[in-house]
C-alpha cells in the first residue's frame, strides 16, 4: 500500500510554511552575518592603506563570490530537506488525527468499527489508546442497550 504522506493539506501546508519561514529568517540572518564580515574585511583592508588595486581586495571579492555561491547552493538544499521534513513531520501529525477522526465520525453515523491502530513513530499515540479503551468500549455499550 502507497502511503499517501499529504492527508490534511491546510494543516500540512501551513506546518511546513512555518518551517520555512522559519528557515527564510535564519538564512537571512546568516546572509547579513557574511556580508558583514566581507565589508569588515574591505574596511580593514582600507584602514592599513592598501590601495584599492592591491591583491588583497580582489581576492576578498573572489572569497565573497565564492561564499554567496556556496550560501545559494545551500540555500536550495536546506528548503528542499525543509519541505521535506516538513511533510514528514506533519504526516506523523495529521494521520493520527485523521483516523481518529474518522472513526469518532463512523462511530456516530452508526457504523460497527473495530479498534484504531497507529504507526509507533507516530505523534498523539494516547488518541489511539483513548478510542480503544474509553470511546469504543462505551460506545458498544450504549449500542447494546
Amino acid at each position: 500500500m502507497r502511503t499517501q504522506y499529504l492527508i490534511n493539506r491546510k494543516f500540512q501546508l501551513s506546518l511546513t510554511s512555518h518551517f520555512l519561514l522559519l528557515a527564510a529568517i535564519i538564512t537571512s540572518l546568516n546572509f547579513f552575518v557574511i556580508q558583514f564580515f566581507f565589508w569588515k574585511m574591505n574596511n580593514l583592508g582600507k584602514s592599513i592603506g592598501l590601495s584599492s588595486e592591491d591583491v588583497f581586495f580582489k581576492f576578498i571579492q573572489d572569497q565573497e563570490h565564492t561564499m554567496h555561491y556556496f550560501f545559494i547552493a545551500l540555500t536550495i538544499l536546506a528548503t528542499a530537506i525543509i519541505c521535506i521534513f516538513g511533510l514528514f513531520i506533519s504526516h506523523k501529525i495529521a494521520g493520527p488525527l485523521y483516523k481518529f477522526d474518522r472513526s469518532v465520525r463512523d462511530l456516530k453515523a452508526g457504523n460497527n468499527c473495530g479498534p484504531i491502530k497507529f504507526r509507533r513513530s507516530d505523534y498523539f499515540l494516547e488518541l489511539e489508546d483513548l478510542y480503544n479503551h474509553y470511546i469504543l468500549p462505551q460506545f458498544n455499550k450504549d449500542k447494546l442497550k
